[in-house]
């Protein structure tokens, strides 16, 4: 649903929600979910080569979506 709408609003509650996750962000029932998740939030765009839920660097957008880039990284299987 987060992912319906690029608005900051919405990435500051998917920040949110990365920054409570534990460790069952990476149990493999919610593997799929993960992975697509995190396909549709880092989605980059051809053109500008940014990534469409942040187009400008240096934003406070682009400092929320790499707080996710790492706790995404976190699990080892995505």
């Amino acid at each position: 649903m987060l992912l319906d709408e690029v608005h900051v609003d919405r990435l500051c509650a998917m920040h949110a929600m990365l920054l409570r996750a534990d460790d069952r962000l990476c149990k493999t029932r919610n593997l799929a979910a993960l992975k697509q998740f995190k396909e549709r939030l880092f989605l980059i765009d051809p053109i500008t080569r940014m990534y469409v839920w942040a187009p400008v660097p240096h934003t406070h957008a682009q400092a929320l979506l790499q707080v996710g880039i790492e706790t995404c990284h976190m699990c080892s299987y995505v």
